[in-house]
């Protein structure tokens, strides 16, 4: 009788030392929001993905700053990819402390656009979407509107995707996170 309770006990203590330990969840937004058949590349062609249902592909034209970037149909939101060009010093490894330090980087970039407009909502999330480790914040644009940065690591490049919110009145912040799921759970 003993043996077998030490043994349920060991079992759960282990089951609670494995999960525990287990740094990357699934995202506090869903990925399930219907895409299109559509793929657009990004400007570097490193990688594609899949178009929401009522969004198009943006060209920008003034700058060339975006690796991607895609409208929905009535301009009430965006969502565009960087490319984050690091050295190798900040990137040495390659785990969770590498989407650390890239949050990191991006959070000081985004304070830096934004002075003292900037304001950080939530706690950082750290997930998965179809494998590809992802680290996000939700944050206040100058214009008060809500938005979302997401960094990964995609085929040896480093990316930043940044949801905004361009009228609250036509879209939610769930809404266009979920969106922003599920294009990244595309991305190849």
């Amino acid at each position: 009788m003993k043996s077998k309770i030490s043994k349920i006990l060991f079992s759960f203590i282990s089951f609670l030392i494995i999960s525990s330990c287990s740094s990357i969840k699934e995202s506090v937004y869903d990925s399930n929001f219907p895409l299109s058949s559509e793929r657009v590349k990004s400007v570097s062609e490193n990688f594609s993905i899949k178009v929401p249902f009522g969004w198009y592909s943006t060209v920008d034209n003034e700058n060339n700053s975006f690796e991607l970037w895609i409208n929905n149909n009535d301009n009430s939101a965006a969502i565009t990819f960087i490319n984050i060009n690091t050295d190798e010093e900040l990137m040495q490894s390659k785990n969770i402390n590498e989407l650390k330090t890239l949050l990191n980087y991006s959070k000081i970039v985004k304070k830096a656009e934004l002075g003292a407009n900037y304001k950080e909502l939530e706690y950082e999330e750290y997930f998965e979407l179809n494998t590809i480790p992802c680290a996000a914040l939700v944050f206040i644009n100058k214009e008060n509107k809500k938005g979302r940065i997401i960094v990964f690591e995609f085929n040896g490049h480093y990316y930043e995707s940044t949801a905004t919110i361009l009228n609250e009145d036509k879209i939610n912040e769930k809404d266009l996170f979920v969106i922003q799921n599920s294009i990244l759970k595309t991305i190849y």
